[in-house]
């Protein structure tokens, strides 16, 4: 069928009588698609009535006709083909939006949305009377964009080095995972692609979901020094934190010299060799107090 509704085919005509010998006519014939059939005839010197006026529309083949997706770049099969039934003749187009759409010539078809590609082209088809007919569609890689998490410090006067920028890849439209970031640092606030300031990157995401064509679509994470608690001198010269077995070391010391003067109250004094083990006992506390001391000094410096 052409552009101008007609179609082209061979016609063949039998001619049979029961009492002659049939007749074949064959012909290659270009006709209109649609048309009416009259036959007017004589039957000189009889009355005869002849008439004949009828609508006829020539009958076509109905074909499958295959539709192959493939990327123009590789030119790899990227999605499974589909089939479309259509008569010979008529016209298969495709297009990137719209929707399914008849014509005289034939019909229109938007081509089916795949994850990752965006449809390019496909050729018109016109369908034919073959078998194992097919039509390509062609489609482009959607190209990947990037989001940024870059840090900054609050306090723009510190020079202390920032962790490394986070990157992270998508398509247009896909959802964007949040990034584990540094637990070395405390977040006072992060800045979203839209310039709306957030308490945490959660939030920040949650109005900023998705990735964009924005090639400038960064998060801005800003920074301040985690504030670590840091062990201090108490007024008698001993360390106050971290706590440990010291300060009860000291109080054992303290009550053991109490006891021990009150006994020798109590028994109007001790004999030489009681009065050198209790002093040698009091010093050898000291000196594993001492020890301790110096162990935790070390540690904290």
């Amino acid at each position: 069928m052409n552009s101008f509704k007609k179609i082209s085919g061979t016609i063949t005509f039998t001619i049979s009588s029961p009492t002659a010998q049939s007749v074949t006519i064959t012909e290659n014939i270009t006709i209109p698609l649609r048309m009416h059939i009259g036959i007017v005839g004589g039957t000189g010197a009889n009355y005869g009535l002849l008439k004949l006026n009828s609508f006829v529309e020539v009958a076509r083949s109905y074909q499958s006709v295959n539709v192959n997706y493939v990327n123009l770049d590789t030119n790899e099969s990227i999605s499974q083909s589909s089939t479309i039934n259509a008569y010979e003749g008529d016209q298969l187009t495709f297009l990137s939006s719209g929707r399914l759409r008849m014509s005289q010539t034939g019909y229109s078809f938007v081509a089916p949305t795949i994850n990752g590609y965006q449809f390019e082209h496909a050729d018109t088809y016109r369908v034919t009377a073959d078998r194992n007919q097919n039509v390509t569609v062609y489609y482009k890689p959607i190209p990947k964009v990037n989001v940024n998490f870059n840090y900054a410090w609050t306090d723009s006067s510190l020079t202390d080095k920032l962790p490394d920028p986070i990157r992270i890849s998508g398509l247009p439209g896909e959802s964007i995972t949040e990034p584990q970031l540094t637990q070395d640092y405390e977040i006072n606030n992060v800045v979203a692609p839209n310039g709306e300031s957030y308490n945490n990157i959660s939030d920040a995401l949650v109005a900023n979901p998705d990735f964009t064509s924005d090639e400038n679509a960064n998060f801005v994470i800003y920074l301040k020094p985690r504030l670590e608690e840091v062990p201090s001198v108490g007024n008698d010269g001993g360390l106050s934190t971290p706590s440990d077995g010291n300060q009860d070391t000291n109080n054992s010391i303290e009550n053991s010299q109490e006891e021990s003067n009150e006994s020798v109250v109590e028994t109007g004094g001790v004999s030489l060799t009681e009065k050198e083990n209790v002093e040698d006992q009091q010093v050898d506390q000291t000196v594993k107090t001492q020890k301790n001391f110096t162990r935790v000094n070390r540690e904290f410096i």
